[in-house]
């Protein structure tokens, strides 16, 4: 798959840009689809705010830290649930093949 790194933020670094590049080629066109998706997409910060201050209890809390992680367990979640309903032919990943295996 050809892959066009320009619309991605620069790091500046070549070695760093060669890897993604390699890495980004592999992935078929679904994956960079949902790649493409989890860059865009993101957590209300007053959403994220109110839930972390109802939980911790304190005001402080460092939102887009906690914003990343919680970006990253959930793009990790969807894309074992994909890989789930490949291994047993359950379809696409959705809200309806998830509902039976809960």
């Amino acid at each position: 798959m050809d892959v066009e790194l320009g619309k991605f933020p620069s790091s500046g670094d070549p070695d760093k840009m060669a890897k993604m590049q390699v890495i980004l080629s592999q992935l078929i066109k679904e994956q960079m689809s949902r790649y493409e998706s989890f860059r865009r997409s993101g957590f209300q910060k007053a959403n994220m705010k109110m839930l972390l201050a109802s939980i911790t209890g304190s005001a402080k809390i460092s939102v887009p830290v906690v914003s990343g992680i919680t970006k990253m367990f959930v793009g990790e979640l969807i894309e074992t649930g994909t890989a789930i309903c490949c291994q047993n032919n359950l379809g696409e990943f959705s809200q309806e093949t998830l509902k039976p295996l809960v």
